[in-house]
C-alpha cells in the first residue's frame, strides 16, 4: 500500500522529510504541540479509521482471497 492510504486528512498529516520541507514539518509539530483538541480529534479519527478499515476478520478474508 501507499502512505496516503495510511494517513487521511482527518487523522494525520503527511510531510515529506527532506531539507526543503523541514520548516513545514516543524510547523506541523508546533500545531500539534499547541492544540490538544486537534491531537484528540486526529487520534479519534485515526482509531475509527483503523477499526473500520483494518478489522481482523476483513483483513483475514482479504489475505485469504489473495493467497488461496
Amino acid at each position: 500500500g501507499q502512505v496516503h492510504e495510511l494517513v487521511a486528512a482527518d487523522s494525520g498529516f503527511l510531510v515529506d522529510i527532506d531539507d526543503k520541507e523541514a520548516d513545514h514539518f516543524a510547523e506541523v509539530l508546533d500545531k500539534l504541540f499547541d492544540d490538544a483538541a486537534l491531537r484528540a480529534s486526529l487520534g479519534e479519527a485515526g482509531r475509527r479509521r483503523v477499526e473500520r478499515d483494518w478489522d481482523l476478520r476483513r483483513t483475514r478474508e482479504e489475505y485469504r482471497r489473495l493467497f488461496v
